[in-house]
C-alpha cells in the first residue's frame, strides 16, 4: 500500500508491508522504468485490500449488535459479583471491536470525501466531554482528571465527529497508562482568540521523538508501541476531523516514560460567564502538560 504524505518542504513516499503484527512504514525506493505501472498496480491492490475491510467491516457490524445489545439488557439485572464482571468485561471487548470496525468506515469514507459533509448542531462541550470522560473512569486503575475553566462552552460541531475526536485521544491515552497512572482531559477557553483549547494528557509510555511528526499519518504505527498496537487510522481521523470543524492540532509534547499530550483548538460560539473556581480545577500531578 502507498502512501503519500506531505511534508513542510517536500512529499514523502511510503510502502505499507505487511508484517505479523500489522503494518511498518518503509521509504519507497526510486521507481524503476516501468514504476508507473507499478505503482498503479500498487494502488488498485490497495483500494481492493480497503474495499475487503470495508465490506468486512459492514459483515461484522450487525452479529455484533446481537451480542451488545442482550448483555447491555442483562447487565442491569445481573446480581452476582462474578456474572457482572464478566458481562461488563463482554460489554467492554465488544464496544472495542465496534469502535474498530467504525474506525475502518469512517477511514473509506473520508477516502472516497464522502465524509466531509458536517451535521452541524450546537453542542454545549463541557457535558458532552464531561459525559464521554466519564465512561474511562470505570477504570479504577487509573486517576483521571476533568478540567475546565468555564462551566458552559457552545460550538457548532458534527456530535459524531466530536465523539471520535474525544474517543480516539482518550482511548490511546488509557492504552499506553499503566496501573497506577493519569489521564487527563482538560478544557481552556482563550477570550483573545475565541478559540477552546482541548488537551488530552497521560503518565504512559510516551512516545519516541522520532515519531512524533507521523502520528497523524494514515496507518503509521510506530515500532516502539510493542504489543499495544492499533489500526493506524484513530489519530490520523482526529486530525482530519479537527480540521473540518476549522481547528488546528496545536502540538504534541512527549517524554518516553513519562508520558504524552496532545492539544488541539476548536472554534466557540458562546460561553456562560461563570468561571470555574481555581479551588474546583484539580491539578494531576506528573502529567506532562500540553504546548
Amino acid at each position: 500500500m502507498v502512501l503519500h504524505t506531505l511534508g513542510k518542504d517536500n512529499l514523502h513516499s511510503f510502502i505499507l508491508e505487511p508484517h505479523c503484527l500489522g503494518y511498518q512504514l518503509f521509504p519507497c525506493q526510486e521507481p524503476s522504468k516501468n514504476g508507473t505501472d507499478g505503482k498503479e498496480k500498487i494502488l488498485e491492490q490497495s483500494r481492493q485490500k480497503m474495499a475487503f475491510f470495508t465490506n468486512l467491516s459492514n459483515e461484522l457490524k450487525t452479529p455484533l449488535s446481537r451480542i451488545i445489545a442482550p448483555v447491555s439488557q442483562l447487565l442491569p439485572v445481573a446480581e452476582e459479583v462474578h456474572e457482572k464482571q464478566t458481562l461488563e468485561e463482554v460489554q467492554r471487548n465488544a464496544m472495542k471491536i465496534n469502535s474498530l470496525i467504525h474506525q475502518v468506515l469512517n477511514f473509506n469514507r473520508i477516502e472516497d470525501n464522502k465524509d466531509s459533509l458536517l451535521i452541524l448542531s450546537r453542542i454545549e462541550l463541557v457535558s458532552f466531554s464531561r459525559s464521554l470522560f466519564s465512561v474511562y473512569e470505570e477504570n479504577k486503575q487509573i486517576t483521571f482528571h476533568f478540567e475546565t475553566n468555564k462551566a458552559k462552552i457552545y460550538a457548532d460541531m458534527d456530535a459524531i465527529k466530536l465523539g471520535v475526536i474525544l474517543d480516539n485521544l482518550l482511548s490511546n491515552a488509557v492504552k499506553f497508562t499503566p496501573d497506577g497512572g493519569s489521564v487527563r482531559l482538560s478544557l481552556f477557553y482563550r477570550e483573545e482568540t475565541g478559540l477552546l483549547d482541548i488537551c488530552v494528557s497521560d503518565t504512559g509510555s510516551g512516545i519516541p521523538q522520532q515519531d512524533i511528526p507521523y502520528i497523524f499519518q494514515r496507518f503509521f504505527q510506530s515500532p516502539h508501541s510493542g504489543n499495544k498496537e492499533g489500526t493506524g487510522i484513530g489519530l490520523y481521523l482526529v486530525k482530519t476531523y479537527t480540521e473540518l470543524h476549522g481547528g488546528h492540532i496545536n502540538g504534541v509534547t512527549s517524554n518516553e516514560g513519562k508520558g504524552t499530550s496532545i492539544g488541539l483548538n476548536i472554534p466557540v460560539i458562546a460561553v456562560e460567564k461563570e468561571e470555574i473556581p481555581a479551588t474546583q480545577v484539580k491539578k494531576a500531578v506528573g502529567i506532562v502538560a500540553c504546548s
